[in-house]
């Protein structure tokens, strides 16, 4: 039970709050860019559908793999970040390891970002697409 209370007063530390607060904005981000005009969160998968990532242009759909990697990538890391955090308390880590820790994961889903971005925007300038890849929409 001790380590319970001791988990939980380390979560509402401001370093924690900053990534759940960075999960909880991923997630918004996402909602608010794929849902237009009010149509309500039920839309997203037509949405997604229909996208059109050709018009979109690659900044846009890197900012949307991004935010995607943020939200659905960050809750599974949350982890790792908390047994580096026991590691700096017990003494056996240090800050600086910590910070390139989530550097090379940033840098690691960031890249991805940048690879499904440019396959995304390769794959909408195709002048029909594969029946493969229009059979879900």
């Amino acid at each position: 039970m001790a380590a319970l209370t001791q988990g939980l007063a380390r979560a509402g530390q401001a370093h924690w709050l900053a990534v759940y607060a960075i999960i909880a904005l991923a997630w918004a981000g996402l909602m608010a860019g794929a849902v237009e005009g009010g149509r309500g969160a039920a839309m997203l998968w037509a949405d997604l559908c229909r996208a059109d990532a050709g018009i979109a242009g690659f900044p846009a759909v890197l900012a949307m793999w991004a935010l995607m990697g943020a939200a659905m990538m960050l809750p599974t890391f949350v982890p790792a970040l908390s047994t580096y955090d026991d590691l700096i308390a017990a003494g056996a880590g240090t800050r600086a390891g910590f910070a390139r820790l989530a550097m090379g994961y940033l840098a690691v889903w960031l890249g991805f970002a940048g690879i499904a971005a440019a396959a995304q925007i390769a794959l909408a300038g195709l002048a029909a697409p594969p029946a493969w890849l229009a059979a879900g929409c």
